[in-house]
């Protein structure tokens, strides 16, 4: 029987029409995109409108767009354009020099708004928008704002105390004031806040504290506060996992680092500037042995004094787990290896670049000892080393920020980099891929050229940042024609000899 007259024949059989309800359903336009049966009745192609799919559908295609994306689905119908058109106005950046639309434009979509930042010179009438759902507000440097436009930042942020969930203020020109932060202290939704380059006044932020008990992320750097910063407040953050401080003026650097004793559950740390080495380092030492951050994985410490190898030992000792590890000054010892030996199975960031004391052999042994290492940064390493060590574990590597040195008398140059290739080679993961800093330009760094073995190194497909200074390299037009066929590295243009 010829596939139309089956389906003829269950149409007009009651009992099929019974039991096979969807054959109407495919001839009604309303359930589907496109239905055509051949029959005589349905003779033209009955196509469904575009329109007919779900709203909730559409916002879930919406969400995955980007600005420039959302163009061509506008262009539809209406109802795309009304459901697309929420996602050109989901991030507004107010700047005067830039053509702003109307406030009246704005105020009409606030609803839509959920991403809203005050930047360079913003007009001052632009300050007390009728935003109600807002989750993030970013406030940057302006020399035109009034002192008053923290009062209608106020009224902004208590209409959206329920919805706000992330803040940033980075150099205002005007002290804020207590209206201010009173009303971030109603904001129950509030997890992470940064604050740099600011002038604050110490009674004035007393209330947020009070009221903000619930932060998962706080970022503080470059502050000139009036008066006591923390205060005497007492309250424990359990929800606090990430703190990033940089010296804070006219706080005491001990005030600091012991409000680390109230957040408990605390994962990761960074500590910037000079906050006095007889004060930081010590007393952050005693709170790791005392176990008052027993969850802490990450340690950043990025200042002018040093851990010595006691210290750092110590330390390592207390974290119960340490994934990502980045000193700028450390003595760095064997005794302070042994220690971070247990966490290898973890390591994910191993950032000593500036510890000088760092030798080929440590950086050597952590390469063949952490499966799970994604980044290292170290001054040097050398190939003698490599040579004679295991093969490399870390096979998810992607950013490699070590000068290896060609160092072996017994061993061409030739020689040397083709065996550091056949180790490089097995990082097929690797984005960023630095061997030699300017610093060691006194050594000998890699031969970056195919009779050298760089052919090895096809396998570094996803390689994009390629890093060699210090010294002159003789590489060939085909050489170069080499990386731009296997690696995705920018092209740069190169400036002619009158520029």
């Amino acid at each position: 029987m010829p596939p139309f007259d089956f389906c003829k024949k269950r149409h007009h059989s009651s009992k099929y029409r019974q039991q096979q309800p969807y054959l109407e359903d495919l001839r009604d336009p309303q359930h589907c995109h496109c239905a055509i049966i051949d029959h005589p009745k349905y003779s033209e192609p009955q196509e469904a409108p575009v329109n007919m799919l779900h709203i909730n559908v559409l916002q879930l295609v919406a969400d995955h767009l980007n600005l420039w994306e959302v163009t061509a689905p506008r262009l539809v119908c209406r109802v795309w354009n009304q459901v697309f058109s929420t996602r050109v106005w989901r991030s507004v950046t107010i700047r005067s020099m830039t053509a702003l639309p109307s406030l009246d434009d704005i105020n009409w979509n606030a609803h839509h708004i959920r991403d809203l930042t005050y930047d360079e010179h913003s007009p001052p009438e632009y300050f007390n928008l009728t935003c109600t759902y807002l989750t993030k507000l970013t406030i940057n440097y302006s020399r035109t704002h009034r002192p008053d436009a923290w009062n209608h930042l106020a009224e902004l942020v208590k209409r959206n105390n329920n919805s706000l969930q992330e803040l940033t203020i980075c150099d205002p020109s005007y002290t804020t004031n207590s209206a201010f932060w009173t009303s971030l202290s109603l904001c129950l939704q509030l997890r992470k806040v940064s604050i740099m380059q600011a002038k604050l006044e110490g009674s004035a932020i007393q209330a947020f504290w009070k009221g903000c008990m619930g932060l998962q992320s706080l970022i503080i750097s470059g502050l000139q506060v009036h008066g006591v910063f923390f205060g005497r407040h007492r309250g424990v953050f359990h929800n606090m996992e990430r703190i990033e401080l940089e010296s804070i003026k006219s706080t005491r650097p001990v005030d600091q680092i012991q409000v680390l004793r109230r957040t408990p559950n605390l994962r990761s740390l960074h500590l910037y500037g000079d906050m006095g080495r007889s004060v930081t380092i010590p007393t952050l030492t005693r709170l790791l042995v005392d176990g008052c951050l027993p969850f802490l994985e990450s340690l950043h410490i990025f200042q002018t004094d040093e851990f010595s190898d006691d210290e750092l030992f110590s330390c390592l000792q207390a974290m119960s787990r340490v994934t990502k590890l980045a000193i700028s000054q450390c003595d760095f010892g064997w005794l302070h290896l042994s220690s971070l030996a247990g966490h290898f199975q973890w390591l994910k960031i191993f950032a000593v670049s500036g510890c000088e004391s760092v030798t080929g052999a440590a950086v050597q042994l952590v390469l063949e000892s952490c499966p799970s290492l994604k980044l290292i940064s170290a001054p040097r390493i050398e190939a003698s080393v490599i040579m004679n060590g295991w093969r490399w574990a870390c096979l998810n590597l992607k950013s490699f920020l070590v000068s290896i040195v060609l160092d072996s008398k017994e061993y061409s140059i030739g020689c040397q980099s083709r065996m550091v290739y056949v180790q490089l080679a097995r990082l097929t993961q690797l984005r960023v891929l630095s061997i030699k800093s300017a610093r060691e330009q006194e050594t000998q760094g890699l031969d970056l050229r195919l009779e050298s073995g760089l052919y090895q190194l096809s396998s570094l497909r996803k390689l994009r940042f390629l890093c060699y200074s210090g010294t002159i390299q003789h590489i060939s037009l085909e050489d170069v024609q080499w990386m731009r066929e296997h690696w995705q590295l920018p092209i740069y243009p190169v400036p002619s000899r009158q520029e």
